[in-house]
């Protein structure tokens, strides 16, 4: 869920899959902006919601471009269970949901990890010495640099974007800000608001009258 020059739906960054003892409430957006004769036009924006509470079950929401999530439903949430090892995908729309069994333990399931491929470029991960409190978070700056991968044409955007950073609340498990950035374009996934409080217990359940997809072998 990773595009360039399109959008970031996803820091470039992962953070670990399972993480105890760190309950958030999130909302993030995702946005593109064109930069044209001085002006900044934003050509699209979409919202999301992540939750995790303090025994490692997340929850992450996607809404329709231009919706919040306190206007509607999401289009989709994805919802992880560490004690059950399952993968839960529901979508409102279509009011369906289905479950995806995950291994034992999920390579580097405690780890960081760099994000795959966008556009055919790929991204190492520089720590710098910079360091800021953002919504009462110590987060770490991190340079993202491009670099090609095993692809006939790499993204030359992508490869002369004058700007590809992200900070990092390594501690929380939480990317804050991710932004890639070219003389006339950017495309930033930031976080918006954080609560650090225990989600509600339904956050981590389908909803009533939701029925599960089948699938054919």
């Amino acid at each position: 869920m990773q595009l360039f020059p399109g959008v970031l739906m996803a820091p470039r960054l992962q953070a670990p899959l399972t993480l105890l003892e760190r309950s958030l409430r999130v909302a993030f957006r995702s946005v593109r902006t064109r930069k044209a004769g001085g002006e900044r036009i934003v050509e699209f924006e979409a919202w999301g919601r992540f939750l995790r509470d303090k025994a490692g079950r997340a929850r992450t929401e996607y809404y329709n471009p231009g919706t919040r999530p306190e206007e509607a439903d999401p289009v989709v949430a994805i919802l992880w269970n560490p004690l059950m090892r399952r993968i839960t995908t529901i979508s409102f729309p279509e009011r369906i949901f289905e479950h995806s069994k995950g291994p034992p333990l999920f390579p580097d399931e405690h780890e960081w990890r760099p994000a795959p491929a966008i556009d055919g470029v790929g991204f190492l991960s520089k720590l710098s010495d910079r360091q800021q409190i953002i919504h009462g978070l110590n987060c770490k700056h991190v340079e993202l640099v491009p670099v090609p991968s095993m692809v006939p044409v790499p993204s030359e955007t992508m490869l002369s974007a004058a700007k590809n950073e992200a900070w990092v609340a390594f501690d929380w498990g939480l990317v804050v800000s991710d932004v890639a950035e070219s003389d006339d374009l950017e495309v930033l996934w930031e976080v918006v608001t954080v609560d650090r409080t225990e989600p509600p217990e339904s956050a981590f359940s389908v909803p009533a009258g939701f029925v599960e997809r089948n699938v054919t072998p």
